[in-house]
């Protein structure tokens, strides 16, 4: 029986890293070096034919950043009589109320295109986000972070796949323009390719936080205490039968420069969140679903469980090792990888190669990822997301 636990174990990490992976390429290989194909509206089409659409802000002791992305935001190229953006200031300690009004007090029609709601108590993006999505009155609401820039076409590029009537989510391709580390931007170019894979396979899997469009008359709220609200609301359209789209050509660049407390902190919640969602979209493994079933049990199902997997793998070959030095090569080799994670994390001034620093990011990503499990198990973060500055 141990055996049997342990290979199956091995397996489901193999399949995870490596099976999963080599999938996807394959599948990307086929369809256009994984760029979305789109249609719909043509590059160029009439300013009457485009869907209205409110740029949705939840903000956050944004001060330092809101006004550029204002700025950023009225100056996209799209028809300016059906843009808006809205941004709502949730409970914030600092002057970002006065900065982004300010900011969109540049000229009159600007003025007209903006509305800046203050909130007096911070209750969370996701309570934001029930309360002020259906209060856009427009075709389409698109969610964004004011830490991150669009690209000037971003909206003419995502809004094209809405002229098929069966598409409710369309995420960008979010891009750091300074990452905390290698391993950090290695690690989201391989998350683009993922998306952009899995995307191919049976529709996207959730949707990059920075930026995504939604049709506003198909949401529906999501609960309260949602973590990971980026996967939940996209993949709760999805399991209402409607289609998410992953485009390569939708950029969303990240201004803030990240660091390792900013990232560790990140990632706990995530993997708290990743544990939430497998347990809420469980009806997703539905094989009846098809490619989005299989795309969700073995990215983000998997991931959630990944940690104990793993624990469950290096305990178990450690144990059957005096049986067989098959055992004891699994064995060693797990634990030289977690050796070799600690002796980078340990002496991060050393130049390490290039796939040293990337096992680490991997190995601290799954740790976190089991410690952000086990604090959502025993209650510590079963509360809505919050900026938290550090």
């Amino acid at each position: 029986m141990l055996e049997l636990l342990t290979t199956t174990a091995i397996a489901l990490v193999g399949y995870h890293h490596v099976g999963y992976p080599l999938l996807l390429r394959a599948v990307a290989s086929k369809t256009a070096d994984g760029r979305a194909t789109p249609r719909g509206f043509a590059p160029h089409a009439g300013d009457a034919e485009l869907p209205s659409i409110t740029l949705l802000i939840p903000a956050y002791n944004e001060e330092a950043v809101i006004a550029a992305k204002v700025m950023n935001v009225l100056s996209l190229d799209y028809p300016a009589d059906r843009l808006r953006l809205r941004i709502v200031c949730d409970g914030c300690s600092d002057a970002t109320y006065d900065a982004a009004v300010a900011a969109s007090a540049f000229d009159d029609d600007a003025v007209d295109r903006v509305t800046v709601v203050n909130c007096m108590e911070n209750r969370g993006k996701v309570a934001v986000l029930n309360e002020q999505v259906p209060r856009c009155n427009t075709d389409l609401v698109a969610l964004t972070d004011a830490s991150s820039l669009l690209a000037v076409d971003a909206l003419l590029t995502a809004v094209r796949h809405f002229a098929e009537p069966d598409v409710g989510i369309v995420s960008g391709t979010y891009k750091l323009l300074d990452p905390g580390s290698e391993g950090e931007a290695a690690y989201w170019r391989y998350q683009a390719r993922v998306r952009a894979a899995e995307a191919a396979l049976g529709g996207a899997i959730g949707a990059h936080g920075a930026f995504y469009v939604l049709r506003r008359d198909a949401f529906r709220a999501i609960p309260a205490d949602t973590i990971n609200d980026d996967f939940i609301l996209p993949m709760t359209m999805v399991a209402d039968g409607l289609r998410a789209i992953y485009d390569t050509e939708a950029l969303a660049y990240e201004l803030d420069g990240t660091n390792l407390t900013a990232d560790w902190r990140r990632r706990l919640r995530i993997g708290a969140g990743n544990l939430q969602q497998a347990v809420r979209l469980i009806h997703l493994l539905d094989p009846r679903r098809g490619g989005t079933a299989l795309a969700f049990f073995s990215g983000k199902f998997l991931r959630a469980f990944m940690p104990f997997i793993l624990a469950a793998a290096l305990l178990g070959a450690a144990i059957l090792a005096p049986s067989h030095p098959l055992w004891a090569v699994i064995a060693g080799g797990q634990a030289a990888g977690y050796a070799l994670a600690a002796l980078v994390h340990g002496f991060p001034t050393v130049r390490w190669p290039g796939p040293a620093r990337s096992i680490h990011y991997l190995v601290q990503g799954h740790l976190a990822n089991g410690m952000g499990a086990l604090s959502y198990l025993i209650g510590r973060h079963r509360r809505p997301w919050r900026r938290v500055e550090v």
